[in-house]
């Protein structure tokens, strides 16, 4: 199987058979392929181009999600060069010159009529247009090349960042902006238009160059957001500079996400419907393989009151055996008793806090012991020094208990999973996602704290696109209880196809 191929089609109705053409092709490529429409018989000059031309890209990225996933599927344009490719497929035997090549067969769709050659849109010399183009899809893709195709010779991108993406659902799961750059570079690099120029700038707000470069004359927008040309050219006025032109992608149309899913953040395909997509999959490859002699062990972090019981009773549900973390730490440092032994951190905690912590029955009093401990980062430091290692060794302890007794799976919760670094000794981290503000809400109803102590709580945490960025796998627990037992299901059935 060839990693990268090249698509070419016989002629526009070719993209009557596009579904069954993608499908195909899909058997024969594992990471990008090229589709090379034929536009021989279309208008393509500097004043104006066909219609029919939007429509047939279109088609094809819009196909390209249902019969192509996980291929990367690139259109080429009517002036784009054609990349090399180890393998050329066609429904045209005329195309296939070498042993490298495939034809396919077409089963043709008669309900399909492109628009008529002679219908035009004006070009343009300089395009403008913004996103976040996170993880780019169908409709990044739609955009991007009606962008290129209505300027003559320059079309600036913007690519959001910073506070622009605090809004974004899933904030925290939008790849960095030096990685998204790099993903845009490289799809316009193969598909841009011989003699144009590409530029991508970051912004941090909504408007961008397209309120202060006074070479632009069109701003290419999707229709959800094709009002905002009104707001730009007021500005642009007051800037004195000359109004822009809109194109609006696809005739006005958004692209249908087709993919079934019973979590839908919109009904057209977008960004955030992909993050969504993500949760419950792995997204980094496991910190530590599977071994015969071990148990397989998830480590569950999460920010304050983020779901993480929640998920683990689920979890437990399922069939892993749970591991509390944070209540063994209270067995950590209690003194001997008919039930049990001295925790093992009872004598350091009370040689460096002083017998003053103790209540009457000699065990440590928690309110004693955070009165010390909180706002003397120091203190609390010495704390998690004592008590983290013992808290780690009861975990290893009912760990290997456990395993003896059948447990092949086991989810430790542990507040601190990050913080104390017991991630190295788990095979992978699954981190229960919601948004910082959630937290803050939901810490306040439960625990009846103010915010100000909510907040101080959490920022004395890792921050929450710290852990996601740490995590094998992402889990959120912001919609209604059947779906983040869906998300569960997933993440559960996932896992143990891999082990």
């Amino acid at each position: 199987m060839a990693r990268t191929g090249l698509l070419v089609l016989k002629d526009f109705q070719s993209v009557s058979s596009i579904s069954n053409l993608l499908s195909q092709s899909r058997g024969h490529i594992q990471s990008t392929l090229f589709v090379k429409p034929n536009y021989d018989h279309v208008i393509f000059n500097s004043n104006e181009l066909s219609k029919s031309i939007f429509e047939v890209i279109s088609r094809i990225y819009s196909e390209s999600d249902v019969h192509c996933p996980g291929i990367d599927v690139r259109v080429l344009l009517p002036t784009s060069e054609t990349p090399k490719s180890e393998i050329i497929l066609s429904d045209d035997s005329s195309f296939l010159s070498n042993h490298n090549s495939v034809l396919l067969h077409t089963i043709p769709n008669n309900s399909f009529t492109t628009i008529p050659a002679t219908q035009t849109s004006p070009r343009y010399q300089q395009s403008c247009l913004g996103g976040t183009f996170d993880r780019l899809h169908a409709g990044h893709k739609i955009l991007l090349s009606e962008a290129l195709l209505v300027a003559n010779h320059r079309a600036v991108i913007g690519l959001a960042f910073g506070d622009l993406l605090n809004q974004k659902l899933l904030r925290d799961l939008i790849l960095p902006y030096d990685q998204r750059k790099l993903e845009l570079e490289a799809f316009l690099h193969s598909i841009h238009l011989s003699n144009q120029k590409t530029e991508i700038v970051p912004i941090d707000e909504p408007f961008g160059p397209s309120i202060t470069d006074g070479q632009l004359d069109v701003m290419v927008l999707s229709s959800e957001v094709e009002g905002a040309i009104s707001k730009v050219n007021e500005i642009r006025n007051s800037n004195k500079l000359d109004p822009l032109n809109s194109h609006v992608i696809n005739n006005g149309e958004m692209v249908q996400d087709q993919k079934v899913s019973d979590l839908k953040p919109t009904e057209t395909v977008s960004s955030s419907a992909g993050r969504v997509g993500l949760l419950g999959t792995l997204l980094k490859p496991v910190l530590n393989p599977k071994t015969d002699d071990r148990p397989y062990i998830i480590g569950i972090t999460g920010m304050l009151a983020s779901g993480k019981s929640s998920v683990c009773r689920r979890l437990e549900k399922l069939g892993a055996y749970r591991l509390d973390a944070d209540k063994l730490g209270h067995l950590a440092y209690i003194p001997k008793t008919e039930n049990h032994e001295e925790g093992p951190a009872y004598k350091g905690v009370i040689d460096h806090f002083g017998e003053a912590i103790l209540d009457e029955n000699k065990f440590v009093d928690r309110k004693k012991l955070g009165a010390k401990v909180f706002g003397d980062p120091n203190e609390r430091k010495k704390l998690e020094q004592i008590v983290w290692p013992a808290i780690a060794q009861l975990c290893e302890d009912e760990i290997k208990t456990a395993h003896a007794n059948g447990s092949q799976i086991i989810v430790l919760e542990a507040a601190v999973l990050l913080e104390a670094e017991w991630d190295k000794f788990v095979n992978e981290v699954w981190c229960v996602h919601v948004p910082t503000e959630e937290s803050v809400r939901r810490s306040m109803d439960r625990d009846s704290f103010p915010e100000e102590q909510v907040r101080k709580r959490i920022d004395a945490q890792i921050p929450l696109a710290q852990r996601v960025q740490k995590s094998n796998v992402v889990i959120s627990t912001l919609w209604e209880p059947e779906i983040t037992q869906q998300i569960c299901e997933k993440a559960w059935n996932y896992l143990n196809k891999r082990i």
